[in-house]
């Protein structure tokens, strides 16, 4: 009875949302498998109606399978709609395991675990919580075979709840490796995300992933460049998906229904990173009638909107983004009488979604996400004479058909990123520019005349079968790929040695990957999953490669579990980051792609980790991870010292890390917050040099907080502190004056030792305040965040060095390229990129 008690009075606090005719089982209850409810908004009880509800055959765990597009939403399913009371009901259900999706607009969606083993209805309400970012599923069971009609209210994502908790019970049961992570709402928030919400900048706060500095969401895991963090959208890989020079994610979170990230064993249909895998699934659409929500932040204008297909069958939403600093300056500078616009940047983006459902639990999903960019001036002391445009778009189609073993899925798609760069005016001549006893450091970019871009187009298929319980589960499943990358350019980098000579490539490639996976108990405690890619291609790098992985869990108490796991990657195209100073200046990461065969390497990488997770107590989770990486045919600048221009465009290396992560987390109650530690030992092996890549921070430290003070109010807080990052030291001037011909100066770049410099440390905390509420039926949420409070200068990327002028002979110009002063080297004449000042940021978000 001390078990019933919870749910009686859950029942009790609905019972005014019960029909008047609601039966009990004295009274005549429902036949023999029914499963009935009611669906109302957790945080004031009134009913939802509209919302979809959808009874599937439940597989092993509970967290959504998340491998084909669709997010929780599985087939083989029978979906009905709650009406205006908010109540639902299926019947005639045979006994067995079910999973319960519940879904509307402008709520996060909730999934319930239940099983039907008795003459009793099952009987399950559920509390949607508004504001969905991403999925969190909750898993409850029925009343069985108990003599009440109980409602057992579950709530999503309850303020003080357990729904956290059971995001993390049903990652634990889905996936044996212990460093697999799922990102939720709460993640989001408590990482106080620079302006709005953003996944990747939530991410960086997770223990294991740095960030470049303050001014890029780039994601470097466990000292990898970000090309090696591959970021999937419905199964389509984005090559580029980042915004403002790399600044934001181009993932707009209104569209994002789950996102699983695997810095270690990446599962095997998707495994093509070699550091990382990002799987994000866009969220489907449920309302019943048109419904959406829109927010303005410092940053940019959100509008999101769904609503049913005209047949009733399915549903469809639009997610749209674009910031307004260009047009909030041309309107105040026609205002004011003044000049042209001072913002001459804008980025936007738009991601959609369709699922129709048809005959026999058939559904078919369209989802596609386009973003873009463009510049079209000078910022002051970062761009100088430059038009640049970039983006990328993605769609895919996925047809989902149940079967008596499981479900099969048939997938085509496609990817594209481009960028064009031009020049708004000539370059001016250079002269001898050694005044006030240094050469000036670099100047602002000048971007070059560049064309680059990323094709890659895909067909894929795949038969999963479904489980219930520790049953074991297989997969298998096939892709075929087409992929193409090109480049043209008069020089990567101002004034470069290579201007007058064009550098270019094309190159395609085209390979098909077999995948199977499988997992099982050998013995009660102990989990496997091993999985393994046939991967087999042509054109310039004809090969057939094994790309294998094993992972196991071991349940040594109720509290403790223990992992390990192995595997292999290959990643077939890598980003190009040439060598020379400021590149980071603009960042249009990953700007320019080789292909793999076309002079460059196939990057293949080796992984071993092992980790522990225990439980200390009911709602605060700790971890531990050590691992292992080894990279093969890596793409990096080439690290000899010398004149850049004579030196080739990029080198083949090898990568060498160790390292480790730890973290306790809380994740349900009044207070949530987390503390994370991450170490990391890199090392590049590449043209006779060994040295530490200026994309590994040896040590960094994540906190993160937020406090409840009531329903309606949040407060939090953020501090991250890491070291000072290695960086090859580079020095710019001119070369080859002559006497009274400043015209005859040209520029050039000398590097030095590999690694030898090492960045300012990094130290910042991060404030929030939150509140929301109901004002005439419209839901607001407001937000005001306070960016470094501690005011530390946080210098950024290494951008150039200082050279320290030596008294020239008369009639002369001294290089001192060539003959610099010793003084010169001192740590004190290296720039960085000035880091993000104190700085306030407030929003409102609306949601109807």
């Amino acid at each position: 009875m001390k078990i019933l008690r919870p749910i009686v009075l859950a029942a009790a606090a609905v019972a005014p949302l019960c029909p008047a005719g609601a039966q009990t089982p004295g009274d005549g209850a429902p036949p023999r498998g029914a499963v009935a409810g009611v669906v109302v908004e957790a945080a004031t009880l009134r009913p939802v109606a509209g919302a979809q509800v959808v009874l599937e055959p439940a597989p092993s765990g509970v967290v959504p399978d998340g491998r084909g597009p669709g997010g929780h939403l599985s087939a083989g399913a029978r979906s009905v709609s709650t009406d205006s009371l908010g109540q639902y009901a299926f019947e005639g259900m045979a006994q067995g395991g079910y999973r319960l999706h519940v879904s509307a607009m402008g709520y996060r969606p909730a999934t319930v675990a239940l099983r039907i083993e008795s003459a009793w209805p099952a009987a399950v309400s559920i509390g949607l919580w508004v504001q969905p970012i991403v999925l969190e599923p909750v898993q409850a069971r029925s009343a069985g075979a108990e003599p009440e009609n109980a409602f057992a209210i579950r709530t999503a994502s309850p303020p003080a709840g357990e729904a956290r908790v059971a995001v993390e019970r049903a990652r634990q049961a889905r996936h044996a490796a212990s460093d697999a992570r799922a990102l939720t709402h709460a993640d989001v928030q408590e990482a106080v995300t620079l302006g709005e919400t953003d996944l990747f900048r939530a991410l960086q706060r997770q223990s294991g992933v740095s960030a470049r500095d303050d001014w890029s969401a780039e994601l470097l895991t466990r000292g990898a460049p970000g090309d090696q963090t591959a970021v999937y959208w419905d199964g389509v890989p984005l090559f580029n998906p980042m915004h403002a020079v790399g600044a934001f994610s181009a993932l707009n979170t209104d569209a994002v229904g789950t996102a699983f990230f695997h810095p270690g064993v990446q599962p095997a249909e998707l495994r093509s990173g070699g550091a990382a895998l990002l799987d994000v699934r866009s969220r489907p659409a449920t309302a019943a009638r048109l419904r959406g929500s829109a927010e303005l932040s410092l940053v940019s204008g959100r509008l999101a909107l769904e609503g049913p297909l005209p047949a009733g069958e399915g549903g469809w939403s639009l997610s749209a983004r674009r910031s307004y600093a260009d047009m909030a300056a041309r309107g105040i500078s026609t205002v004011l009488g003044g000049g042209p616009p001072r913002v001459p940047y804008a980025f936007a983006d738009l991601a959609g979604r369709a699922d129709w459902w048809l005959r026999g639990g058939t559904r078919l999903t369209v989802s596609g996400l386009h973003q873009a960019d463009r510049l079209w001036g000078d910022v002051r002391g970062m761009v100088k004479g430059t038009d640049a445009r970039w983006g990328s778009t993605a769609a895919q189609a996925t047809l989902t058909v149940p079967t008596a073993a499981g479900v099969f899925r048939q997938s085509v798609g496609a990817s594209r990123f481009a960028a064009r760069v031009a020049e708004r005016e000539p370059v001016p001549e250079l002269g001898c520019p050694c005044s006030g006893g240094y050469y000036p450091s670099l100047g602002d970019f000048r971007g070059q005349r560049s064309d680059a871009g990323i094709d890659y187009l895909f067909a894929a298929g795949a038969v999963e079968s479904w489980a219930d319980g520790d049953s074991a589960r297989t997969g298998v499943g096939y892709r075929l790929v087409r992929q193409a990358t090109r480049y043209r350019t008069e020089g990567f980098w101002p004034y470069d040695g290579t201007r007058g000579g064009e550098l270019s490539a094309e190159h395609g490639l085209s390979y098909g990957v077999l995948w199977a996976e499988h997992g099982w108990h050998p013995a009660p405690r102990l989990r496997m999953e091993g999985a393994l890619r046939v991967e087999a291609g042509g054109e310039g790098i004809g090969f057939v490669r094994l790309a294998p992985s094993l992972a196991a869990r071991y349940a040594a108490s109720p509290a403790l579990g223990l992992s390990a796991g192995l595997s292999r990657s290959t990643q077939y195209a890598q980003a190009i980051v040439p060598a020379g100073p400021g590149y980071n200046s603009v960042a249009l990461s990953n700007l320019f792609w080789a292909g793999a065969g076309d002079g460059a390497p196939l990057l293949v990488a080796d992984q071993a980790t092992a980790g522990a997770e225990w439980w200390l107590g009911s709602a605060t989770l700790a971890s531990a991870t050590v691992y292992a990486r080894r990279s093969s045919g890596m793409i990096v600048p080439d690290p000899d010292p010398g004149w850049t221009h004579l030196h080739d465009l990029f080198a083949a290396a090898e990568g060498r890390t160790l390292g480790m992560d730890a973290s306790v987390r809380r994740v349900a109650g009044r207070w949530t917050g987390s503390l994370a530690y991450a170490w990391n030992r890199t090392r590049v092996h590449a043209s006779h040099a060994r040295y530490a890549p200026p994309t590994a921070r040896a040590h960094v430290l994540d906190a993160t907080l937020l406090l409840r003070l009531g329903r309606r109010v949040r407060v939090g807080a953020a501090f991250t502190a890491g070291s000072g990052t290695a960086f090859t030291r580079y020095d710019a001037g001119s070369r080859d004056c002559m006497p009274d011909q400043p015209a005859s100066c040209r520029y050039a770049v000398i590097a030095r030792e590999p690694g030898a410099e090492r960045a300012p440390a990094y130290r910042s905390l991060d404030l929030s305040a939150d509140w929301s509420g109901t004002v005439r039926g419209v839901r607001l949420d407001a937000f005001l965040q306070l960016h470094n409070v501690l005011a530390r200068r946080n210098p950024g990327a290494y951008r150039s060095s200082r050279l320290r002028c030596t008294s020239p002979p008369e009639g002369s110009c001294r290089d001192p390229l060539l003959e610099p002063d010793p003084e010169s080297f001192h740590p004190s004449n290296n720039v960085y990129f000035p880091g993000l000042p104190f700085v306030p940021v407030a929003g409102l978000r609306v949601v109807f």
